[in-house]
């Protein structure tokens, strides 16, 4: 019986050290499959990322190539230079631009005016600052 009792010990005990080691392996492999799936989870968001500021920089060139584009077709049409009467003799300068489309129609015109005093009298304020 005496016997017996140390065996029995003996295999609760083996058991018990088996039971120990299978449940730090199963850990460890749950452990390793969390740490794998996180990792796969963040490669996917940063790819996602990188695809979406790849986007943004696309269109951001897209756009300023078009204004680049739209400020090639715009040009300067004609400039009529006029000069007032009386006393104070001002001239006056009358530019038309012309913004075309890609398809060559007119898509709005501006008529600027400056008058030669008024510019002269711009300019002279700016370069005293």
């Amino acid at each position: 019986m005496i016997r017996s009792r140390k065996k029995i010990e003996l295999v609760i005990e083996v058991v018990a050290d088996i039971r120990e080691e299978v449940r730090q392996e199963v850990q460890g492999r749950l452990k390793r499959e969390i740490e794998r799936d996180v990792r796969r989870v963040i490669d996917m968001e940063k790819k996602e990322l990188e695809a979406k500021l790849r986007r943004e920089m696309e269109v951001e060139a897209r756009i300023a190539e078009a204004e680049k584009r739209f400020e090639a077709q715009t040009k300067e049409k004609g400039t009529v230079k006029g000069y007032g009467n009386g006393d104070s003799s001002e001239e006056l300068m009358i530019s038309t631009t012309t913004a075309q489309k890609d398809n060559g129609s007119v898509e709005g015109s501006e008529k600027v005016i400056f008058s030669k005093t008024t510019t002269q009298s711009i300019l002279a304020r700016t370069k005293t600052r």
